[in-house]
């Protein structure tokens, strides 16, 4: 008699033996099919999330460092001391380049707006994208790859007040924003520059670079690869970017504090951060949430495994007679080992079917509550599979402990 035919003629038996007590098998099961709900749509969300950490922002992470500069003394020349700043920023050795710009890639904080690729363009052909205000050397200072086109020219770089119109500007987009907006032909990079862009006051602004990748300052944007670079950077309110050599940011973030505080008594020198820092701070609550889920996980599989050893080790008690009986007839050890295998697969495969339901039950309310993705399902196959793994590891050593029961003490037992 082969394997499958053993495993057949112990299915009726099993089936009869989980008849008379139902109450055990269909608590575990539900407990099983709860278990791949859960454990399905958390590993979803945190590969979701660890997929969106790994996300490149296109800057140059390990190098980048920034800070803000807050003007308080009255009839303050900020253009002046903006100036002034930079030129001692980029002299200071290890700098490779500094910049002054509004926001940055992931800080969570910024300025977007809509434009369109037509001056007569409807309100539904607008498409947002972060604002970044800059100078001819952001792009060099972040570390963004320019992929088509140029960088801005130092004549075309203007200084405004924040509520003030655009002079005369130039914009770099992303490669992303600006193939949404001007669809590439046969796959070119740079469709786009030469072309104009149009915000909501049909300013015409020429497009003359593209950027392979510049992230909008929020997470959970839906346009987070959407991005513009304007020739018009902020007076009253800059923040400074530098980007170091290899191995000197942490050195330059205390000696450049030190350099432009004590440079001028009219504005403060705050928030000194690391993009490494500003990134990590940015993905703490993806990170938080992934640990969760994850602990989650581990809690629940321990619940259930030691729900199938409990009601195994319930049914060895139970079924000593019926055991040594088998065992006085000739069962072998493997046997007694294989029939409470056969009861734990039958009954995680019972939870299985009804928790892939649940399953998408689950990912449909949290889709609808909290604006996730839907699940996958090739989670669920993985899903099952270890739950079936899971049933066979817990039941294990009851069944190993129900195969050593001798027979005559086990058919003197009631």
């Amino acid at each position: 008699m082969n394997l499958i035919q053993k495993l057949a003629l112990d299915v009726g038996p099993i089936l009869r033996a989980l008849t008379r007590s139902r109450a055990g098998a269909v608590l575990i099961a539900l407990q099983c099919a709860i278990t791949l709900a859960i454990i399905t749509n958390a590993i979803f969300i945190i590969q979701d999330r660890l997929s969106k950490m790994a996300r490149p922002s296109g800057v140059d992470v390990d190098n980048v460092f920034s800070m803000n500069a807050i003007p308080f003394a009255p009839h303050f020349d900020s253009k002046a001391s903006i100036e002034a700043d930079l030129r001692a920023l980029r002299a200071l050795p290890g700098v490779v380049d500094a910049a002054v710009i509004n926001a940055i890639p992931l800080l969570e904080s910024g300025a977007s707006s809509v434009y369109a690729a037509r001056p007569d363009s409807k309100a539904n052909e607008f498409i947002g994208a972060a604002r970044y205000e800059s100078d001819a050397h952001a792009l060099n200072t972040l570390g963004l790859k320019l992929i088509a086109g140029r960088d801005f020219r130092e004549d075309e770089i203007r200084g405004r007040e924040i509520n003030s119109q655009w002079e005369n500007p130039v914009v770099i987009l992303s490669k992303a924003y600006a193939d949404k907006l001007f669809p590439p032909d046969g796959g070119s990079a740079g469709t786009a520059v030469g072309k104009t862009l149009y915000d909501g006051n049909q300013t015409p602004i020429p497009i003359v670079g593209i950027v392979e990748r510049a992230q909008a300052p929020w997470i959970g944007w839906g346009q987070l690869e959407y991005s513009a670079f304007f020739s018009n950077y902020r007076l009253s309110f800059a923040r400074y970017i530098v980007r170091a050599a290899p191995g000197e940011r942490d050195r330059l973030m205390a000696e450049v504090e030190k350099v432009l505080t004590s440079s001028s008594s009219g504005r403060l020198i705050v928030s000194i951060k690391s993009q490494t820092e500003i990134e990590a701070r940015t993905y703490g609550e993806y990170r938080a949430m992934a640990v969760i889920l994850l602990s989650v996980i581990v809690l629940i599989v321990i619940i259930t495994g030691l729900g199938i050893v409990g009601l195994a080790s319930f049914n060895v008690n139970a079924r000593k007679k019926q055991i040594g009986t088998r065992r006085a007839l000739g069962a072998q050890r493997s046997d007694i080992v294989r029939y409470f295998l056969v009861e734990s697969w039958l009954i995680t495969t019972a939870g299985a079917l009804v928790g892939c339901g649940l399953s998408f039950a689950l990912s449909y309310w949290m889709v609808n509550t909290f604006d996730l993705p839907p699940l996958d399902w090739r989670y669920i196959p993985v899903g099952v599979v270890f739950l079936w793994v899971l049933g066979q590891l817990a039941v294990l050593v009851p069944a190993r402990r129900a195969s050593l029961l001798a027979p005559a003490l086990a058919t003197r037992s009631v």
